[in-house]
C-alpha cells in the first residue's frame, strides 16, 4: 500500500531536478487525496497506481511508469484489466521520465486516447516579487476557516472548472472524508467578489516543493487578476513554511496567468483516458 514520501526542502533549481519534483508533487498530491479517502494508493519499483473511493477518472489510474520495454506490454495489460473488471473509468499519465519512450502509443495501441495535457512549470521563490496587484473593490482572498467556508470552496471550484454537479460533489466528499483542518492538502484558499464565491487555489507541500493546486476562477469573474491572487496567496504561505521552489500544473488558459508571475515551463503531463467497456 502507498504512503506519502517526504523530502527535504529543494534547493537545487536545475532543470532535472525541478521536472523531477514537478512529477514527484503530482504523484504525492494525488497519493494524498486518495489514501485520506480510505482508497488504495501503490507504490511499486515499476509503476504508482490508485484505486479511488469513486469514480472519478481523475483518482483511477497510473501516475508514474518506469517498465522497461520487455515488462512493459504484460505490465500494461495486467493494469488496464484490472480497472476493466471494477468497472472504473481510468487515466494513465505520461509524463517525462515515464519508460518505456513508447508508452504512448502502447496505451493507443490498448484503445487509450489522450485527454488533456497540462503543462509542468516551476518558480524559484526568491524571484517572487513583493506584494501582489490590488484587486478591485469588493474582491477578497483569504484561507478557508471552516467547514462552512469548504463548502463554498466547492461551489467554486465547480463553476471554475465548468464541472457537472456529481463530479463536483464525488470530489468534495473526497475531500471531506476527514474532519475539516486535517487534509493533508491545505490549506485552501478561496476568492469572494462582493461576497459570491468566484475563484480557488490549494497547497500541498511535498517533494520538497511548494505545489499550488485547483486554481480557477468563475467564468463571469475572470480578468479581474483573482487567478494571480490565489496563486500568491498560495505560495506565499509555501514560503512562509520555508520552501524556496514553487510548482503548478497549467492549462494553456493558466500558463500565460503563471508566466507573468515567473513561473517557467519545464515539462507535460499528458492524460490518457480509458472508458469503462
Amino acid at each position: 500500500m502507498g504512503r506519502l514520501l517526504m523530502a527535504a526542502i529543494l534547493t537545487d533549481t536545475s532543470p532535472p531536478t525541478l521536472v523531477a519534483a514537478i512529477e514527484a508533487a503530482f504523484v504525492q498530491y494525488t497519493v494524498a487525496c486518495v489514501l485520506a479517502a480510505g482508497g488504495e494508493a501503490h507504490t511499486e519499483p515499476s509503476m504508482t497506481w490508485v484505486y479511488g473511493t469513486n469514480h472519478l477518472a481523475y483518482f483511477n489510474g497510473v501516475f508514474q511508469t518506469t517498465l522497461s520495454d520487455a515488462d512493459a506490454p504484460a505490465a500494461i495489460e495486467e493494469r488496464l484489466r484490472f480497472f476493466a473488471e471494477q468497472g472504473r473509468r481510468m487515466t494513465w499519465w505520461v509524463t517525462p521520465n515515464s519508460r518505456p519512450v513508447n508508452l504512448p502509443q502502447l496505451l493507443a495501441a490498448h484503445g487509450m486516447h489522450e485527454t488533456w495535457r497540462d503543462t509542468g512549470m516551476a518558480l524559484d521563490l526568491s524571484t517572487l516579487a513583493p506584494g501582489a496587484p490590488p484587486l478591485a473593490k469588493g474582491i477578497t482572498v483569504a484561507p478557508v476557516a471552516n467547514a462552512a467556508e469548504f463548502r463554498d470552496w466547492l461551489h467554486a471550484f465547480g463553476a471554475g472548472f465548468d464541472l457537472p454537479e456529481g463530479i463536483t460533489q464525488s470530489y468534495g466528499a473526497m475531500l471531506q472524508s476527514v474532519p475539516f483542518g486535517q487534509h493533508p492538502v491545505g490549506p485552501f484558499f478561496l476568492a469572494r467578489q462582493a461576497g459570491e464565491p468566484v475563484g480557488t487555489s490549494a497547497l500541498f507541500t511535498t517533494a520538497g516543493v511548494a505545489g499550488v493546486y485547483e486554481v480557477c476562477t468563475a467564468p463571469h469573474a475572470r480578468g479581474q487578476g483573482i487567478a494571480t491572487a490565489l496563486v500568491l496567496a498560495a505560495l506565499r504561505q509555501g514560503m512562509a513554511r520555508g520552501y524556496r521552489v514553487g510548482v503548478i500544473h497549467a492549462s494553456e488558459m493558466g500558463e500565460r496567468v503563471y508566466r507573468r508571475l515567473g513561473f517557467r515551463a519545464y515539462c507535460t503531463l499528458a492524460a490518457y483516458l480509458r472508458e469503462v467497456e
